[in-house]
């Protein structure tokens, strides 16, 4: 509910500020919590290692202020906007609190959203309740990229079409040579050029379960 109400479920949207992906990371966070980002690769692109460090940091700051609500607002305002307001307001939780007009929104709306999609047919929208999200099955493959060309000698190495690859890999910003990428191809799909460098198999990567 929270990453609804952060991008839309839209992976690739992008905030004025800079924060990016599901949850909306920005790059100092993402890259406290573990994921890549730089001029080349930006894995709040993808859904899965995004939702690993989003849980994190909501378990971070539901440790740090005690509660749901101080957490999610730290989580859209930042932990030192929301420490200060509470030593300077004498205030005791969220709900005391003199905050930022959209932070002061900010629990209510994801509590609304929840309730609207866990009320689907109630409320008019039809279909099933709370739908998940599942993506393709991919499969991930250590690519080094020996030869230059980017995005078209990796369509070449791995035997997919270039706009399949595109999609699945949003994460890979600018494809060199002499490095090696982590990319995403169509399951049991992978082909195999010995001429241009190495190929190696990292696992096979089912579809993640609906979240």
């Amino acid at each position: 509910y929270l990453a609804v109400a952060e991008s839309d479920l839209r992976p690739g949207v992008a905030s004025p500020a800079g924060a990016l992906g599901l949850w909306q990371f920005m790059p100092a966070t993402a890259r406290h919590f573990g994921l890549t980002v730089d001029g080349r690769v930006d894995q709040r692109h993808l859904p899965e290692p995004l939702l690993g460090a989003a849980q994190s940091y909501l378990k971070k700051l539901h440790a740090a202020f005690g509660d749901w609500p101080l957490a999610l607002a730290a989580y859209n305002a930042g932990e030192r906007r929301v420490r200060r307001a509470l030593a300077d307001q004498g205030a005791r939780d969220y709900f005391e609190l003199d905050l930022p007009r959209e932070t002061e929104r900010y629990v209510y709306r994801i509590a609304a959203i929840k309730l609207v999609l866990e009320n689907a047919p109630d409320s008019g929208r039809g279909g099933p309740a709370a739908p998940g999200y599942r993506s393709a099955p991919f499969t991930e493959k250590s690519v080094a990229l020996a030869a230059p060309g980017g995005w078209p000698e990796l369509a070449r190495r791995t035997g997919c079409d270039y706009k399949t690859l595109r999609v699945l890999n949003p994460h890979i910003l600018r494809p060199e040579a002499g490095k090696t990428y982590l990319v995403r191809t169509p399951a049991e799909k992978f082909a195999v050029s010995a001429a241009t460098g190495p190929l190696t198999t990292v696992s096979p990567t089912p579809a993640p379960a609906a979240w």
